[in-house]
């Protein structure tokens, strides 16, 4: 095996990528914002697709060899769990509130609803925990897919990237030869096992990175290239559309910040309001719905436009996240964190050399 180089602090902490998950969040937001609007379309679900690609690259950028499985499991359990089980119980009480509370939203709390084709399972409690399910498998899979990778040469691992490229364009094509309906959509989009080729493809590209590829991508090209594969999310097929077309432009997105980021080239994902909002993406992920609701009902009353409740909840949703973050995932992960390698995105300052 290709022995990894040493990695640098700036490198280490791969500012680019924090501060691109921002975007990767504002795109599902977008997405739920416009149906709002009559007749309102967005690809903002693309960002979903954006997140596991780098959710796989940050996965083997970090992995050390002296990592065990079990190790890995509690690090993940301590960086989502405790901030998904607040927002999940938070969503259930506006559901009994609001006299819309079934039994089957405390599926939620299992993290294994996406493998169920019912939309009352998938989408129990809130929409947009359906994703965790599907991150929480990949986690799973991680320690076995490492093994793999460790044992792979550069031109394995390329095999196996061209692979996962390929099952996902496969998946989409299939899809295409059938009529949209609610089972389509879980098994295209929501079912696990047909996510898992964007978070292999991260680890794929993190692997290869971390053993001393580099190529040299221009960041105007790649972030040009995302811009137009959103566009074309909104006119491709049904079964291309969340993740397919976004593929190879979000893989080559997330390779250029990464190098950004090895040589110490300045980019916009790196502004330290950037970097915050990337650190606070994931509590923005899980309540911006719930703000996005709660607010809309607000506006309503007042007769106000729906433009309104979209502008206001981009802000409060901000805010909320802000709080979710300083009040329980920090304090939740530190208390649960095994003791040692501190994470990527981190926003404790970097420990001293050794």
């Amino acid at each position: 095996m290709t022995a990894s180089p040493p990695i640098s602090r700036s490198a280490l902490r791969l500012d680019s990528l924090t501060g691109v998950r921002a975007i990767a969040a504002f795109l599902v937001f977008w997405h739920h914002g416009a149906e709002q609007f009559e007749g309102g379309i967005s690809s903002g679900m693309i960002g979903v697709s954006l997140f596991y690609i780098l959710s796989g690259f940050v996965m083997a950028w970090t992995d050390r060899e002296s990592d065990t499985a079990w190790l890995f499991y509690r690090r993940r359990f301590a960086r989502i769990y405790p901030v998904y089980f607040v927002a999940v119980t938070v969503a259930i009480a506006f559901a009994v509130v609001g006299g819309r509370f079934e039994p089957v939203d405390l599926a939620a709390y299992t993290l294994l609803q996406s493998w169920f084709p019912f939309d009352e399972v998938y989408f129990a409690a809130n929409a947009v925990f359906w994703s965790l399910s599907c991150e929480v498998f990949f986690y799973l899979v991680f320690p076995a897919l490492r093994k793999l990778t460790r044992r792979l040469d550069h031109m394995g691992l390329w095999r196996l990237g061209i692979a996962a490229v390929a099952v996902s364009f496969a998946v989409a094509t299939v899809a295409s030869f059938f009529p949209q309906s609610q089972f389509l959509g879980w098994a295209v989009i929501v079912f696990p096992p047909s996510r898992l080729p964007e978070f292999v493809l991260g680890v794929i590209l993190g692997s290869l990175m971390a053993r001393g590829w580099q190529p040299r991508v221009s960041l105007l090209l790649a972030f040009g290239l995302a811009g137009v594969a959103a566009v074309a999310a909104l006119v491709v097929p049904y079964a291309f559309s969340r993740y397919a077309v976004t593929l190879i432009p979000f893989a080559l997105l997330v390779v250029a910040l990464a190098s950004a980021d090895i040589d110490g080239r300045r980019v916009f994902t790196q502004w330290g309001w950037m970097v915050k909002l990337g650190i606070w993406s994931y509590c923005f992920y899980l309540v911006h719905l719930m703000v996005l609701n709660r607010i809309e009902g607000i506006t309503v009353g007042l007769g106000l436009p729906p433009t309104a409740s979209v502008l206001l909840a981009l802000p409060a949703s901000v805010v909320a996240a802000w709080l979710l973050h300083i009040l329980v995932e920090r304090p939740g992960e530190r208390l649960l964190r095994p003791k040692g390698r501190r994470r990527v995105d981190s926003d404790e300052p970097l420990p001293a050399e050794r």
